[in-house]
């Protein structure tokens, strides 16, 4: 727990914008929250090279969701493995982002438990 919380999430989403080696980013237990994991996607939008996500156990919801949902949908998005278990993730998001991977050709493993 590096507690980088949803600051943190706003300034790793500027580095994602431009980064072009990272591939694995494990953020468990970081207590980014809803705004912070919203931030951390959007720069993740403009990524071509994370392949690997783990953001779970960071209280998020359905702004992260909306985000997430770009990103699936970005057709250079070579995002592969998402990790959302044990986060406020409720009904709507779930389907929400059901709708989102059906045209996704990279992601082979999404965690909602």
């Amino acid at each position: 727990d590096n507690q980088i919380h949803a600051e943190g999430g706003r300034y790793l989403g500027r580095g994602l914008r431009t980064n072009d080696t990272l591939i694995d980013l494990n953020l468990r237990l970081n207590r980014l929250t809803d705004d912070g994991g919203r931030m951390l996607l959007e720069g993740l939008r403009q990524n071509n090279t994370l392949m690997r996500l783990n953001l779970s156990s960071n209280s998020l919801g359905s702004e992260t969701t909306g985000a997430l949902m770009s990103v699936f949908q970005e057709p250079e998005s070579p995002l592969c493995t998402v990790d959302l278990s044990c986060n406020n993730l409720n009904s709507n998001d779930v389907i929400s982002l059901h709708s989102s991977i059906e045209n996704n050709r990279a992601l082979t493993s999404i965690d909602l438990r």
